[in-house]
Order: C-alpha cells, then structure tokens, then sequence
C-alpha cells in the first residue's frame, strides 16, 4: 500500500524535514553541552567542599593534638594517672585480660578526687569524654561507666 502524495505534500514534506532537521541537531548538541557544563560546574562545587572540609577536619585534628600535648603534659593528668596506676596495682591487674574495676567507691574517689580540674578542662572545650590509655595493661579509662 503505496500512498501517493501531491507535489505540494511532497514539497512541504521535503521542507518541513529540511527545517526540522538542522533545529534537531542543534538542540541535540546544546543540550549534550549543556550537561557537560553543569555537570562540571557540580563537578568543581564538590572539589570546593571536599577541600573545605578537608580542611576543616585538619584544623580540628591540630587543635586536638594540642589539647592533647597540654594535657598529657599537665600535673592533674600526672597525679590522676598515678592515682589509677596505684589503683590497678591493688585490684592486681596484671594483664588486659584482667578487667579493670569501675563499680567501687575506690575508682569513683579518684576521678572525683583528681578528675575534677580536667573533667571541667573537656567540657569547656566541648569535648564528650576523656580517655585515659594504660598502654601496658591494654585498658581505655573513663570517668564514666561505659556499656
């Protein structure tokens, strides 16, 4: 079934496609260049993030080591550490194997005895916590009770 069109059609066929074309190409190359541009702009909008951040995180990570060569150079630090050291030598804990006592009044004396100046130092920094670690026994201290 062959469908026989007059030359008018045809001609306004022909030129109709003529027109149509160019306009179908030139939008199919805008928009490939188009997305090729926003893509990079996006692109470079999260290179620009990820370097903030980076350095934000760098910051924060040398005012914590900061903090940390203050405190671990700090005489409460000292006389605290020494206090737990005593402490772990009279509960007998040998080895990291042992668990290191925090329910008795004993543990909970020395934090409120000698922790009290450095409990106030990690809050007003705005630190959650502090750890003390007995790189010989294995333990992560805490003033608080944990799990």
């Amino acid at each position: 079934m062959k469908i026989k069109l007059k030359l008018r059609s045809q001609l306004l066929l022909i030129f109709s496609l003529i027109g149509i074309l160019p306009v179908a190409i030139v939008a199919t190359i805008s928009l490939m260049k188009s997305s090729s541009a926003l893509e990079s702009e996006a692109l470079q909008q999260l290179v620009g993030l990820r370097d903030v951040k980076a350095n934000q995180i760098e910051s924060y990570l040398s005012s914590a080591k900061e903090d940390i060569s203050i405190l671990s150079n700090s005489r409460d630090v000292y006389e605290l550490f020494h206090a737990l050291q005593v402490y772990q030598e009279l509960e007998e804990i040998v080895s990291e194997n042992d668990k290191f006592g925090v329910d008795n009044i004993d543990y909970e004396g020395i934090w409120e005895e000698r922790g009290e100046n450095l409990l106030k130092y990690v809050d007003v920094l705005g630190y959650r916590d502090l750890l003390l670690l007995s790189a010989d026994k294995g333990h992560i201290i805490s003033p608080f009770k944990v799990g």
